[in-house]
């Protein structure tokens, strides 16, 4: 509850009463067990610090470094899909969709809903929403003149998250699940999901933001 998990299966992992990472969805026994691997620093490939050093650099911003780096790691275990979606992630906050969807294509048969690939493939389908987002001045001036729209509210807030604006973001989703859940099939809860996609299950922005929307949904 206080994570606000609103469908299952829904994995988290704690540690010191903290959650440290997690993932949605059916996996294969592989992948289950190369989650707890992580978790307990045995990846066997050699390449974990590489990933340490790459997710920091992204975290930072530094796209770049983390795209060498898990290019890197990607050299050491091609079958590395951490290092896949990172280099994934990298290359959207680089810009350059076309080498991101290139990457997406090539990662290991099977590994489709891992969660380091759900993560990447949500942030490159929202890069390439924000691609055609309009001024957000207008949008804001669309929603001043009318609350109720909608199609501005969730297009806005594809835009400030392609800004790096999370919390903006959220907010405006949120507001217009408040107005009208049901509106379009609820394409603001579902937006707002695939914003938790790529952002990650146990990232801040994730865990506040799924807590408001458990308060909307059952208040």
């Amino acid at each position: 509850g206080q994570l606000g998990i609103q469908s299952i299966p829904a994995v988290i992992a704690f540690n010191k009463g903290q959650p440290a990472d997690g993932f949605m969805g059916a996996l294969p026994e592989s992948q289950i067990k190369a989650f707890l691997e992580r978790l307990v620093g045995t990846l066997g490939s050699g390449d974990e610090e590489l990933l340490v050093e790459a997710e920091t650099a992204l975290s930072e911003g530094d796209a770049q470094r983390a795209g060498e780096l898990f290019s890197q790691a990607l050299q050491i275990d091609p079958q590395d899909v951490k290092a896949f979606g990172g280099l994934i992630r990298a290359l959207v906050q680089l810009g350059d969709l076309e080498q991101a969807r290139l990457a997406l294509s090539k990662v290991p048969a099977g590994s489709e809903n891992h969660a380091a690939i759900v993560a990447a493939r949500a942030a490159l389908e929202i890069a390439e929403q924000a691609a055609s987002v309009g001024d957000l001045g207008a949008l804001y001036k669309r929603i001043e003149a009318n609350p109720a729209d909608h199609e501005a509210r969730i297009e806005l807030a594809v835009g400030l998250n392609a800004q790096n604006r999370r919390e903006e973001a959220a907010d405006q989703l949120l507001e217009s699940i408040a107005k009208d859940r049901a509106w379009n099939e609820e394409a603001a809860r579902k937006q707002l999901l695939q914003f938790f996609e790529a952002w990650g299950a146990v990232d801040p922005d994730t865990l506040r933001a799924r807590r408001r929307l458990s308060g909307l949904l059952f208040s």
